[in-house]
């Protein structure tokens, strides 16, 4: 049984364009990797840091990879200093 994957991946610009394309990316692979259909999946979490506001990763992972039954969250990453 799978109870966690996490990924990461770099954002090139804080564009709704640039968001959706790492977003893609990143799943696309960890799809592939992992071997994941939709029925597999309880829910995601988006992590992103707070200069990344153009656009919600969990939007594109619903109209892009098909994850419509899914649950998901977007959130941000602490800003710690140092």
């Amino acid at each position: 049984m799978t109870k966690g994957i996490r990924g990461a991946i770099t954002v090139e610009a804080n564009t709704e364009a640039a968001i959706k394309a790492a977003t893609v990316e990143l799943l696309t692979e960890m799809i592939k990797q992992n071997n994941l259909t939709q029925e597999k999946i309880s829910h995601a979490i988006f992590t992103v840091t707070t200069d990344l506001n153009a656009a919600f990763p969990a939007k594109f992972a619903r109209l892009t990879i098909g994850w419509d039954k899914v649950a998901m969250m977007c959130l941000n990453e602490l800003d710690v200093p140092n």
